[in-house]
């Protein structure tokens, strides 16, 4: 439901990715039982997206 909502801002190949992406950061939750591992990748994986990429060009 969370990742429906970014259809209208993001489109749905972009929706579609994010809901992937979920996928694998809940089952590394499920798997390690801690957030730990899942907020570094939600960090890391901003970083790149909002701030690496970006500055590439």
């Amino acid at each position: 439901m969370f990742t429906a909502i970014h259809v209208p801002l993001w489109g749905v190949g972009a929706t579609l990715q994010i809901g992937a992406w979920s996928v694998v950061v809940t089952a590394v939750y499920l798997w390690r039982r801690t957030l730990v591992a899942p907020i570094i990748m939600h960090l890391l994986n901003d970083i790149v997206g909002f701030v690496i990429l970006p500055a590439m060009g």
